[in-house]
């Protein structure tokens, strides 16, 4: 695509070159993703052209969310954990828009999930959609809507449930305040506003926009 339609978070110069790599579908939509090739090449300068990033990624050194992925145009979005060889990071929500975070080796072992929608399935389990375009099957039924999911990469189980409640921590990950973290200190289920309270103030948020994180 034209990088003059690129996310103005991605780190590209947008007047050096016509076109830069566009996304493949996903989970991700196209203004919410980084492709591994940009993030390899310009997020972390461990390539300098898409042939360099190509032979990382066929060396099989490339991981999102504990799977080897090979294609340069994947998609990677918010709360991915992508792992290049012995480094680690957390795509996680920022001021301008999403940014790798460095992280450690067991922290890369989990993954955070929003429950985005929940349904009564065949069996009378329960299929939860989840924020990154996957859905998993439980007999769980004390989830809900907007809790998060922390899933063991590994296995895929949850180990821990995050409830969209009060006193909650979270981060805003859209509108003017994305990227603000705070104490969930009041759910206004008829106006979709949560009020958060930060180190500096309260502010008021619009619920589709909070993402709980401990």
């Amino acid at each position: 695509m034209k990088r003059l339609s690129a996310p103005d978070f991605w780190p590209i110069k947008k007047k050096v070159k016509k076109f830069v790599i566009r996304p493949s579908p996903g989970p991700h939509k196209k203004n919410e993703c980084i492709p591994l090739g940009v993030f390899i090449r310009d997020f972390l300068g461990h390539a300098q052209t898409l042939k360099e990033v190509k032979e990382i990624l066929n060396k099989s050194l490339v991981k999102v969310d504990g799977i080897v992925r090979k294609e340069y145009k994947f998609p990677i979005g918010l709360m991915d954990v992508v792992s290049i060889g012995n480094e680690f990071y957390l795509i996680f929500s920022t001021k301008k828009g999403i940014f790798p975070n460095k992280i450690t080796e067991n922290e890369a072992k989990t993954k955070l999930v929003q429950v985005s929608n929940k349904t009564i399935i065949k069996g009378n389990k329960i299929q939860l959609n989840l924020h990154d375009g996957k859905n998993m099957i439980t007999d769980r039924k004390d989830i809900k809507t907007k809790d998060t999911l922390v899933i063991s990469l590994a296995d895929r189980k949850i180990s821990n449930i995050y409830k969209f409640d009060k006193g909650a921590k979270a981060v805003v990950v859209k509108g003017n305040n994305r990227g603000v973290i705070g104490n969930i200190e009041k759910i206004n289920n008829k106006l979709h506003l949560v009020t958060l309270t930060t180190e500096k103030e309260k502010i008021d948020v619009p619920m589709k926009y909070i993402f709980i994180i401990g």
